[in-house]
């Protein structure tokens, strides 16, 4: 069944389901939906879900949260032009759901003025002048938005009081008119302007009187297709005013057990059933046929009711089940497909290991298979199996077929696993046996791993065991060349598993172990090794398939050592690994098509490398491919260009100017944010503050504190084809350097302790096909810095700082001033004792002189004394006289009031402190206290005092008595501390 542009047969549909395993709402799908952002919506049985490609989130009814879907059982799906979605429930009236904010609305019958007619709700209309339409259980509803209520209308008078009318679905044509589907045997034609209803009645089929979950469509010629419950499909025009009705009795329909669900694509009608799967109309073929003969993995779901179908805008079928869940069926993945025989019979071999592959010269395919013998497809597509038969000795000898070729004579050259060798006659269709025996020229043995036939029409087999043998076909003889490492007329390896010729004519043959030997066409000397110069190796010893190209490169697949290109010519090698895009670095098997790409059949998959770009391209299960493992013989191409691919589960063929890539580009949506590991949800209080106020995929910027530490993004490619073979590149714009890339099993992007300042955080995906979605999400960070970060903080830090500059710059100029002040005040102390020096130098002088004065006016009175009384009384008065004035000249209160002045200011205020200190002391006292302190000796006191020295004594006692000054203590310290 050719379903479209761009569909092929339904088997190779890439199948999936989606179940409550994966948590769906509830297997029982009632309607399906994609809104503007690209995200499916399943309304289910228990809940609303919500599917990105990667993960199932289902919105469910919660008593204590008023924000919450209003019931869980849902029947429609829709969305206004403000990108809400529109949720009608059996039961639940409808919800409104907030995607920003995540919230619900709701909207139930009240039986006031306002409310919605009914609470079970059929279908939600969107009408092209962005009216809002709700067919209910007891009419239809017009949402009003500036008032935010509905306005009712009943299509047709209640019968009864409790009589319901359920209008299960309303259309608006391309002409602008409406149709209501209700519980009926009538359309109804509805005018907008009049809000008047005229019923309109179509042929039906009194045997098919089901009315329940009525559908209508209209088709691209104006026609308006009617569906039901037991009701078959009807055909409605509106301009003639004719109508038809598809039944079993009338058409080809295999089923009028239709849910109700009708959705047109592409000129064909589908229809879900009670039973049948998905019908298929094609209005122009007028003919149905039955969606059920899907890939094993899903066939069985189609046994059941196909309750709804929605095919999306990339041709995704999707498809709602009784108890199943969601089946999507994808085109778009599949590249390869199955080989088909005249009888269309399906010759995808599954589940057998496909061996080796040969298209001979009349353009008969031939297969081999491990165990399952050998098929034969011929030209027009005729089909023959061979298998081995122990009683039949012309039957084929092993069904374990390894590799195949076509000798010069046109004989099918077999090679098998225990086997040996089998020639097959295409004429008398007999196969001749060649096994190991005693005899000389027999083959070596039983294990033929390839077959070879060169430009010199020699044959060549390569054995597992007994190294290499050459097959003389007219004289049915064998010529071994193993095994021996020093030998070089002999192969230097037990194994030999492939075996090639180079443009020189120089054969090649890789062994297991070994490495490539090299058969020279001039000398017939064998060499064990690919190049002469011993610089030239080989990333393996361990040889898989050996390819020369249309340029005269010689590419070599090895086990576990990639892919080597070998230029012979220049004696240059090059290796291709894992790292640089192979999908596998075993790589067992090689061929070229006409673009000059080479298809590389490996243990993960097929490669495609294109050998100007050096770039491959990687082909897997995942694309339609029947199994991982390609199988080393097992690659062929043909001669109209198409390339036939045996794996370990079957066989598929594909053309390689059919392989298309995926050319949607899929938009990155953000998922969630994780603060600390921790999911933030709408609300949320984190770190004192709400960091969500809308749902993360409508946020384009964000604030993020120093408390919040690590933060991370989760992503998804808004694309349903393949998304786990989706890759995803990001970057942090002012963190990151460099994009990151990572893929679909790791979908996030975590960061932590950045400085603070602007970011950007941008991400892309690709689709499954590795194209790179020009389509980038932005997300604007704000990271906050920390208090010590803050612009605030360094404001005071320099405030502090300059502060501290200041106080110490204060300190310092207090401290030169204090030492300028001390240098001063011992200046001024060092011009005080200088002074102080002087002065009680002087002093002493003064008291000296005066001390030496009074004794030589002592002596000299003392003379005259005497000298008065030897003379007459004149001379003796005259002397008197003289002795007198010497007494009043020596009279120590004259020379006391110069000293006294003096003693304050060489001994520091001595005489004031001394004074106010014992304010009862005699002058004479205070004279004998200054001459203590000065030094003198009692008797220098009692010479400058002109006392007895007794006496000075006896005052001395009288001064410390009145001073309090113990005899153990010595006076003039007491005066010195004064």
């Amino acid at each position: 069944l050719q379903i479209g542009v761009g569909f092929s047969l339904p088997s190779d549909y890439n199948a999936k389901i989606l179940s409550v395993k994966d948590k769906l709402g509830h297997n029982t799908v009632e309607c399906i939906f994609k809104d503007s952002e690209g995200i499916m919506w399943f309304g289910t049985k228990n809940g609303l879900s919500r599917y990105d490609g990667y993960a199932i989130k289902t919105y469910q009814h919660n008593l204590s949260d008023k924000n919450s879907i209003s019931g869980d059982w849902i029947k429609c799906i829709n969305e206004d032009t403000q990108g809400n979605i529109w949720i009608g429930t059996f039961g639940n009236g409808v919800s409104k759901f907030n995607k920003k904010l995540q919230k619900f609305i709701h909207y139930r019958s009240y039986d006031t003025d306002g409310s919605i007619s009914g609470d079970i709700i059929y279908r939600i209309r969107i009408l092209s002048n962005n009216q809002i339409w709700l067919c209910t259980n007891n009419g239809i509803s017009k949402f009003n938005a500036k008032s935010d209520d509905f306005t009712n209308y009943l299509p047709r008078k209640k019968r009864h009081s409790k009589d319901e009318i359920h209008v299960f679905d309303m259309i608006e044509t391309r002409k602008h008119e409406y149709f209501l589907a209700v519980n009926d045997h009538n359309l109804y034609k509805f005018d907008i302007d009049t809000k008047t209803f005229s019923p309109i009645h179509y042929k039906r089929d009194p045997n098919l009187p089901g009315n329940y979950d009525k559908s209508i469509i209209e088709d691209t010629e104006g026609n308006l297709w009617i569906s039901a419950e037991g009701h078959g499909l009807a055909k409605y025009a509106p301009v003639i005013g004719k109508s038809s009705i598809y039944s079993k009795a009338t058409s080809s329909i295999p089923s009028e057990l239709l849910n109700g669900n009708l959705f047109l694509h592409n000129n064909k009608l589908w229809i879900g059933t009670d039973g049948y799967g998905i019908l298929v109309y094609d209005l122009t073929k007028d003919y149905f046929t039955s969606i059920d003969n899907l890939p094993s993995n899903a066939k069985h779901i189609f046994k059941n009711n196909g309750t709804s179908v929605f095919i999306d805008n990339n041709n995704l079928i999707w498809i709602g089940t009784y108890d199943k869940g969601v089946c999507i069926m994808d085109p778009n993945p599949h590249k390869f497909h199955t080989l088909q025989t005249k009888d269309n019979q399906d010759l995808s071999l599954k589940g057998i290991s496909v061996l080796s592959i040969t298209e001979d010269s009349k353009e008969n395919i031939w297969i081999g298979t491990d165990g399952e013998g050998l098929y034969k497809i011929s030209k027009d597509g005729q089909l023959k199996h061979f298998i081995n038969n122990p009683s039949d000795k012309n039957s084929i000898s092993s069904n374990h077929v390894v590799c195949i070729k076509e000798d010069s004579e046109g004989n099918i050259l077999l090679g098998t696993f225990r086997g040996g060798l089998n020639k097959f006659d295409s004429k008398s269709e007999k196969f001749t046996h060649f096994f190991p025996d005693s005899t000389k020229n027999s083959i070596s043995a039983p294990h033929v791993w390839d077959v070879f036939v060169d430009s010199q029409l020699r044959i060549w087999l390569g054995l597992l065991g007994s190294g290499l043998d050459r097959y003389l076909s007219e004289q049915n003889k064998f010529i071994n060349y193993g095994v021996s490492t020093d030998n070089y007329n002999r192969i230097n390896a037990f194994n030999t598993i492939c075996i090639a010729e180079d443009q020189d004519g120089d054969m090649m043959f890789g062994t297991e172990g070994g490495g490539v030997n090299v058969l020279d066409k001039e000398t017939n000397q064998m060499f064990h090794s690919i190049c002469p110069n011993p610089s030239v190796q080989l990333s393996s010893d361990r040889i898989k398939c050996i390819f020369n190209d249309s340029e005269g490169i010689i590419w070599i697949g090895t086990e576990n050592g990639g892919l080597n290109k070998f230029d012979k010519k220049n004696e240059k090698i090059e290796y291709y690994h894992m790292q640089n895009g192979l999908p596998s670095n075993i790589v067992n098997s090689i061929v070229e098509d006409k673009n000059n790409n080479l298809w590389l059949g490996t243990a993960k998959g097929l490669s495609r490398f294109n050998k100007s770009k050096n770039t491959f391209k990687n082909f897997s299960a995942d694309d339609g491919l029947s199994g991982y493992i390609c199988n080393p013989k097992a690659l062929c191409i043909k001669q109209d260009g198409s390339i036939l691919i045996g794996t370990k589960n079957g066989l598929n063929i594909f053309h390689p100017d059919s392989i298309k890539n995926v050319d949607f580009e899929p938009k990155t949506i953000l998922t969630g944010l994780r603060i600390q590991n921790k999911i933030i949800q709408i609300g949320d209080t984190v770190n004192n503050r709400v960091l969500l106020q809308k749902s993360i995929e409508f946020t384009d910027s964000l604030t993020i504190k120093p408390e919040d530490k690590s933060f991370t993004f989760e992503f998804a490619a808004n694309t349903y084809t393949l998304p786990e073979k989706c890759h995803f590149m990001y970057k942090l714009d002012g963190f990151d350097n460099n994009w990151k890339t990572t893929h679909a099993s790791r979908r996030y992007a975590t960061y932590s302790n950045l400085d603070p300042g602007q970011y950007q955080f941008r991400i892309k995906s690709s689709n499954s096909d590795g194209i790179w979605s020009s389509k980038e999400t932005v997300m604007h960070l704000r990271v906050l810095p920390t208090f010590w970060q803050s612009l605030e903080f360094k404001f005071i830090i320099i405030l502090l700082i300059l502060f501290v500059f200041f106080i110490y710059y204060k300190y310092k100029i207090k401290l030169q001033e204090k030492k300028f002040q001390r240098e001063r005040e011992l200046q001024q102390q060092e011009n005080i004792n200088l002074e102080n020096e002087r002065l009680e130098s002087e002093l002493n002088s003064q008291t000296i002189n005066t001390l030496n004065k009074h004794r030589i006016f002592a002596k000299h009175k003392a003379r005259l004394f005497l000298l008065s009384e030897k003379v007459d009384d004149k001379s003796s008065s005259i002397l008197k006289k003289i002795v007198s004035e010497m007494e009043h000249e020596i009279k120590e209160e004259k020379d006391w009031k110069y000293i006294e002045p003096r003693l304050d200011k060489v001994y520091n205020n001595f005489m004031t402190k001394l004074k106010e200190a014992n304010k009862d002391l005699s002058m004479n006292e205070l004279r004998i206290a200054a001459y203590v302190r000065m030094g003198l000796s009692t008797k220098e006191m009692a010479e400058l005092l002109q006392k007895t020295v007794k006496a000075i004594d006896n005052e001395r006692y009288r001064l410390r008595k009145k001073l309090n000054i113990p005899l153990n203590e010595s006076l003039k310290k007491y005066l010195l501390d004064l």
